[in-house]
């Protein structure tokens, strides 16, 4: 019998619910287990669904595993890192963009640690990690190219020496190492205040 639209659009909310159900014990089973032991049975078990419903889903442990970094950039705030390279003054979209970039870690640091270190020696999680690089990049090309154009490079400060500083303190792995020293101050702040001193030029005064 032919389905409705009422029945495809019920049959589409239950195939979305059971795919982020899926993601979000690929989280949990991670945390518990660790990147290299999580298996699609285990995810399976966790979400209360049958393997090959997680296969059906996701094809592969490598698309899961993409599918939570994207669902982690989702709940982490990464529509807020686009909206911030949309602000007008290239210096307030520049801490606009760290700010919700470190939020985006933030969301599961653990998760990022496993992510990266994993990709060390597993291919094709490199591969995946890579592809996150060349948006993490392409990001600092054109907060880099904005704050040329505008003048606000401090003066000796080349455009690829500015890349460099960005690239080091848009990593993750200087992200958690700013966020686990007890009692200093948010790693955001850290970082935007190493780029006022050290990368940022002040506009002469108009007064």
């Amino acid at each position: 019998m032919r389905r409705g639209p009422y029945q495809l659009k019920q049959r589409a909310q239950s195939v979305a619910h059971t795919r982020q159900r899926c993601i979000e014990a690929a989280r949990r089973v991670i945390a518990e287990r660790g990147l290299h032991r999580t298996t699609l049975s285990e995810v399976a078990r966790a979400a209360g669904v049958s393997r090959p419903t997680v296969y059906q889903q996701f094809g592969s442990k490598l698309r899961l595993i993409d599918a939570v970094t994207r669902d982690l950039d989702r709940r982490g705030g990464y529509e807020q890192l686009l909206e911030a390279l949309t602000i007008e003054d290239p210096v307030e979209s520049l801490f606009a963009c760290f700010r919700a970039g470190y939020g985006v870690y933030a969301s599961d640091p653990q998760l990022f640690r496993q992510l990266y270190g994993v990709a060390a020696g597993d291919p094709d999680v490199a591969e995946l990690m890579a592809m996150r690089e060349v948006g993490r990049r392409n990001f600092v090309s054109q907060l880099i190219a904005r704050l040329d154009e505008s003048g606000r490079l401090r003066p000796g400060i080349t455009p690829a020496d500015a890349t460099a500083i960005l690239l080091a303190l848009t990593h993750f792995a200087t992200f958690d190492q700013f966020q686990a020293v007890p009692g200093s101050q948010p790693a955001a702040d850290i970082a935007i205040a190493i780029l006022t001193r050290t990368l940022l030029h002040e506009l002469p005064s108009l007064d």
